[in-house]
């Protein structure tokens, strides 16, 4: 239906899922969260085109779609009009976390996602931060100098992809560009959090 309240496409039956939750669309479709798992569901067609065995999207991009299972042992990028899938570990310093909240960069060659330190390490403090993968490596590096807030971890890149910006909480911004060494903070400070963020 557009915004007049035309409809341009009739009704082809819900979503098949027992409580369902549209999360995101990729262009095969919408990403339909079911149970244990994700499915792409094509409106037009009324049908489930993929499923994913992992109920837990952190971002989508084209066909492209970012998921982890129960706990996040690896990170998952699959493109679910190919069936191709990426399996990526975290590094030694960190370990992927459950992910709603995560950015690919507009080209899609990087993916922005929390994630959390490993007790013992060289990074003291604040433990959630930014990792970031490289979807055509295959690998994943903590982003040096990044806090990321616990509470809504909101991060999106400017639509050059040269910056990587997400909320550290307590109203702090921070931003990041790939070539660089470390994460800086930015001097805005928001009276509240930032529940999403999108960057024009």
């Amino acid at each position: 239906m557009t915004v007049d309240g035309e409809v341009t496409v009739s009704e082809t039956g819900r979503p098949p899922s027992h409580g369902p939750s549209i999360l995101a669309a990729v262009k095969d479709g919408l990403l339909v969260q079911d149970d244990d798992e994700l499915k792409v569901w094509d409106p037009l067609a009324g049908e489930v085109t993929a499923r994913l065995p992992g109920p837990l999207p952190a971002a989508t991009h084209g066909n492209l779609v970012a998921w982890c299972k129960q706990g996040c042992p690896k990170l998952h990028v699959t493109d679910v009009a190919t069936g191709e899938d990426l399996v990526v570990s975290a590094g030694d310093s960190f370990r992927f976390e459950e992910p709603y909240e995560g950015a690919f960069s507009p080209d899609g060659t990087l993916l922005a996602v929390p994630v959390v330190t490993s007790p013992g390490t060289h990074l003291e403090g604040h433990r959630h931060r930014v990792g970031l993968v490289d979807t055509r490596a295959g690998t994943a590096r903590l982003v040096e100098g990044s806090d990321l807030a616990d509470d809504y971890p909101a991060m999106a890149w400017s639509p050059s992809g040269e910056w990587l910006f997400f909320s550290a909480g307590a109203g702090r911004i921070m931003a990041y560009r790939p070539a660089a060494e470390e994460a800086i903070v930015l001097p805005i400070r928001a009276p509240a959090s930032f529940i999403d963020m999108a960057v024009g």
